[in-house]
């Protein structure tokens, strides 16, 4: 249905009677066109064996090529422009903070740069003195070694034993009466049972050496005690230095560990100057280890006769470097199986004593002759304290007291009869 265009003009009346039909036109020719150029382009005319000619050409080009044809061509694409008026800069010019960046929360904090691990230094002992002396030593024979152990552990069963029957005495309100010689009452000889032997008082207990019964060996032997000071400080230190700064550091993994040493030696006039290894002897298959450690030390001394204790001062023990003192009879070790620079023992508690002894007295009332008025420094009587141990006022420890901190004795005492040297 046409519209009422006769109020219109011309050019209107024409749009509103076939402005559809021009629409329609007008889109039926773009379909056209975009039919057309789909249908119209043309194909490839390039063979690979063009491109490959090209390629040949181009790394023929790139081989060729020198910084003399870049720096004489005219192509401003391939040449190199230099610079007419370069000159370098001295570094005090630089200011460092034109290099700074600028602190970003995306941006970290430059971190060191971290070493490899590289081993440590390992430092050797120190101050090394040596005595030597012949003694009498005691033994265990084999049958006697293995006996050691089958009667320690019978013991602790008999000790076990008569723990759980003397509770059951002390239960009971009747047994705790005696009633004659060897049973429960007062009688003279309680607790000998009929047939015991009287014990050689004389032969077991003995004030120098060890120990011995009838079971043991004695034999003559020459030894040689050799003292050092390992220097743990200055050690931990360098593993501290060398492992604190690099990849994969734990303070509580990364300190030295001593597990054992090696001990040489060397006959001076006999011949030719080398050092020849002293292993540790298996008491009980003879094998020699060359490594001295707590099981090779355990090994070695399997027969020997307990009841020498260390003599230094235990602050300075360790027991992967310190050698068992030799069990013997008749005589003591003293102070020269112990380095110069080590307390001994006796000496630490001496001191130890004195200075409680000191403090207990300036505190007042420990001392007697404070009831007298005589203790005081200045009194009429006395005039001083002596403390126990006898360093009396004015007196100085020895510097072998002092000295030594921060340092573990290596104590080799080496058993040596013709056989084991």
């Amino acid at each position: 249905m046409k519209p009422n265009v006769k109020s219109a003009g011309a050019l209107k009346t024409f749009f509103l009677n076939h402005g559809e039909k021009l629409g329609m036109l007008l889109m039926a020719g773009m379909a056209g066109w975009v039919l057309y150029s789909a249908l119209s382009p043309e194909g490839e005319s390039r063979q690979p064996t063009e491109l490959g000619t090209r390629v040949s050409s181009s790394r023929s080009s790139m081989d060729s090529f020198s910084v003399e044809q870049a720096l004489n061509t005219e192509s401003p694409d391939e040449g190199i422009k230099q610079a007419d008026d370069w000159q370098p800069m001295p570094v005090t010019e630089i200011d460092p903070a034109q290099l700074e960046s600028g602190k970003t929360p995306w941006i970290p904090s430059p971190r060191p740069k971290m070493q490899n691990r590289e081993d440590p230094v390992l430092l050797a002992p120190t101050q090394p003195e040596g005595h030597g002396g012949t003694a009498l030593m005691a033994t265990l024979d084999e049958e006697t070694a293995r006996e050691r152990e089958e009667l320690a552990a019978r013991n602790a069963a008999t000790q076990a034993l008569d723990q759980r029957r003397q509770q059951q005495r002390d239960q009971n309100p009747d047994n705790r009466r005696g009633r004659g010689r060897g049973g429960n009452d007062f009688a003279p000889g309680g607790g000998m049972a009929e047939g015991e032997r009287p014990v050689n008082v004389s032969r077991q207990m003995q004030s120098i050496g060890v120990q011995i019964g009838d079971t043991e060996r004695v034999d003559l032997v020459s030894y040689a005690v050799v003292t050092a000071l390992v220097p743990v400080e200055a050690q931990v230190k360098l593993y501290e230095d060398s492992f604190s700064e690099a990849r994969g550091y734990e303070p509580q993994r990364d300190m030295p560990e001593w597990v054992g040493y090696e001990v040489e030696r060397m006959e001076v006039g006999a011949g030719e100057n080398k050092w020849r290894a002293v292993g540790v002897r298996d008491s009980e298959k003879g094998i020699v280890y060359p490594i001295v450690f707590s099981a090779t030390i355990n090994k070695m001394t399997r027969n020997w006769v307990d009841g020498m204790e260390p003599l230094m001062d235990h602050n300075f023990y360790h027991p992967e470097l310190t050698m068992p003192l030799l069990p013997l009879v008749g005589k003591n070790f003293g102070r020269e199986a112990v380095n110069s620079a080590v307390p001994l023992q006796r000496e630490t508690d001496a001191l130890e004593a004195a200075r409680t002894a000191t403090e207990t007295t300036e505190e007042g009332g420990a001392n007697p002759l404070d009831m007298l008025g005589a203790g005081e420094p200045g009194g009429r009587e006395g005039g001083g304290v002596v403390p126990p141990g006898g360093l009396a006022q004015g007196d100085h420890p020895s510097p072998a007291v002092e000295g030594g901190a921060g340092l573990v004795e290596a104590d080799v005492a080496v058993a040596a009869d013709a056989e084991q040297l």
